[in-house]
């Protein structure tokens, strides 16, 4: 049935109807139009789906940011899902309802937060309440019921509601994201003690480093504190990872740490950047070179090729390179797709498993010899076992445990 038709007893109790109705089929109407009164005092309201729309999405903005991973709301079609209340003189509602959603999937991810919840989140940011904390608490309220909108909220969100409650803090300098954090850098780069090494922000030129395109961002940061810690016990180790895909934006961010006196990761330098090539790598690891005394270091955590490139180009080589064994891990479960069956996948783990723990060499050796000759009589294996032997057995002292000097546990700390 497309078509229901609905009568309730003040628009107040429509108006609970209709929010019932967006929670259990993941939609949102949105009025449109204004309110019509005709000459008999009959009020009419309109709604639509807040997806619909009858022109082409065309960007207004003249800055470098993505557009939505999810997309925009509005899906460049006219969706026939809709509702007509009629108000009548007693306050009686009369509800025209028009069920079937066209051109798109109703999902929470397209969904606004209610006015209620807004206000609750709105209470806490002006309590002083941790932004951090607020998500952990609204993320850790999933239950049985299942998913809602408001546990998909994001720091973002967060800053949208902060702003339109006007309990903006310090931390946001302006509306506009590369604006707000071009005015932080500054303000940093005039402080007493900047920490602020390189800065280069999109929509500008770099003559020092032409191969900087005026798309590019870089920004590269280490504090007084942290340099300190870096010169103290980086001819130790030094561990360097990134992590991806984790805005808006798609930068990346690229930390440098080093094993403190408590055998804990310390995080001593960032790099954060749209691009993370060689090239962007050599210039994070060429000022971080200009604030050290000595860059001479026994062991290299890191497992990216282009990462130890850029190193050898701008430092001294370590006496050792070392992969973190969570990396390794993740690496070899991704290409278990080399391998035909769960079963065998899961056999296969268990053994490449037991080779990257192994804290005696003769019995390393031995275990390989047998796991290889084993991969290679399985035509199911053969693929994964050239792909192993290609890439691990002839560098085996950068990940197998018996070979380094201290252990997998300490390297998976600092990354």
């Amino acid at each position: 049935m497309n078509h229901i038709e609905l009568e309730f007893n003040s628009f107040n109790d429509c108006l609970a109807w209709k929010a019932e109705i967006e929670n259990r089929t993941k939609s949102k109407f949105v009025s449109y139009g204004s309110k019509h009164i005709n000459t008999h005092g009959v009020k009419c309201y309109y709604f639509r789906c807040h997806r619909s729309h009858t022109g082409n999405f065309v960007s207004d903005s003249k800055g470098l940011r993505y557009l939505k991973i999810l997309g925009s709301n509005k899906i460049n079609a006219y969706c026939p899902a809709a509702l007509k209340v009629t108000q009548h003189t007693d306050g009686k509602c009369v509800v025209s309802y028009q069920n079937v959603h066209i051109g798109h999937q109703n999902d929470i991810g397209h969904l606004f937060l209610t006015a209620g919840e807004r206000k609750i989140i709105a209470s806490k940011i002006a309590a002083k309440i941790p932004l951090d904390n607020i998500l952990d608490e609204i993320r850790n309220s999933i239950s049985d019921a299942g998913l809602e909108r408001v546990h998909l909220l994001t720091k973002k969100d967060l800053h949208n509601i902060e702003k339109s409650f006007n309990l903006s803090s310090n931390s946001v300098k302006h509306e506009n994201d590369g604006v707000s954090v071009d005015i932080w850098v500054r303000e940093m780069q005039n402080s007493e003690n900047p920490y602020i090494l390189f800065y280069k922000t999109q929509g500008s030129s770099c003559i020092q480093h032409p191969f900087l395109k005026e798309n590019d961002f870089v920004l590269i940061i280490m504090t007084e504190a942290q340099g300190e810690i870096l010169k103290k016990f980086s001819s130790d180790c030094v561990c360097i990872d990134g992590t991806h895909g984790v805005n808006g934006y798609y930068f990346e961010l690229i930390t440098l740490l080093t094993i403190d006196d408590l055998r804990q990761g310390f995080p001593c330098a960032f790099l954060i950047s749209n691009r993370c090539d060689q090239p962007v790598l050599s210039i994070f690891f060429h000022v971080l070179k200009k604030k050290l005394d000595h860059y001479n270091y026994k062991f290299l955590c890191l497992i990216w090729q282009n990462l130890f490139n850029a190193w050898k180009s701008e430092m001294s080589l370590p006496q050792k390179r070392l992969f973190c064994a969570w990396h390794i891990d993740r690496v070899w479960r991704k290409n278990f797709k080399k391998i035909s069956g769960a079963e065998k996948q899961a056999n296969t783990y268990k053994i490449i498993r037991s080779l990257l723990e192994e804290r005696d060499i003769h019995t390393f050796q031995t275990l390989t010899e047998t796991a290889i000759k084993l991969f290679k009589e399985d035509p199911d294996t053969i693929e994964f076992s050239n792909y192993f032997e290609t890439y691990y057995l002839h560098n085996t002292s950068s990940w197998v445990a018996s070979v380094i000097d201290f252990t997998v546990a300490s390297i998976h700390t600092c990354t």
